[in-house]
């Protein structure tokens, strides 16, 4: 059985050498790899000078921006149109066609995979983003509170986080605020 398994060990490395120097000798031959690299630089520009002529980019751009300052407008339209008999049926409809067509259950299938691997880290970057946590200057107490609101110590009662008035994210330029607290 050892034989075997080596003989075939053998075997199998000999198959992926020779194929991997067919593929080389092949490739040193016919170009295959810089005939990729060069349609693929003619596809780039080829859809770089579409863009500039139909300025495709710029319109799509355009479009996501209208659609999220008229996303309420359509959602209370589908919305209105549901209510209606013919927005019943249409819904119940396109269900249908969804259960039957099994994309129902690819979704649900691909969720169970998906879901338990993202969720976690979606909640992760979610509360990283929303919480702030640290030490009091003072009393060296540890708190842990949300970044919109005013986080006063534990210990000591002084305020260890204020959030910003102007609510931007970007940084100023000016002298940092200075907190000044009287040690008793």
């Amino acid at each position: 059985v050892r034989q075997f398994t080596r003989s075939a060990n053998q075997r199998m490395e000999d198959m992926g050498f020779e194929v991997r120097r067919n593929a080389n000798e092949w490739n040193r031959k016919y170009r295959f790899t810089h005939r990729g690299a060069e349609f693929v630089d003619y596809v780039k520009d080829q859809l770089h000078a579409a863009d500039s002529r139909l300025r495709i980019r710029q319109r799509a751009r355009m479009f996501g921006v209208d659609a999220r300052m008229k996303w309420p407008t359509y959602r209370r339209r589908v919305s209105q149109f549901l209510d209606t008999p013919l927005g019943k049926l249409v819904s119940t409809i396109m269900f249908a066609w969804l259960v039957l067509s099994g994309w129902i259950f690819k979704v649900f299938v691909i969720s169970m995979w998906v879901l338990p691997i993202a969720a976690p880290l979606l909640i992760g970057t979610i509360a990283r983003n929303t919480i702030v946590e640290g030490a009091c200057p003072n009393c060296k107490t540890q708190f842990i509170g949300s970044r919109g609101q005013v986080i006063v110590c534990r210990g000591c009662r002084n305020v260890v986080w204020q959030p910003r008035d102007d609510f931007s994210s970007s940084k100023g330029t000016g002298d940092p605020d200075i907190i000044d607290i009287d040690v008793e």
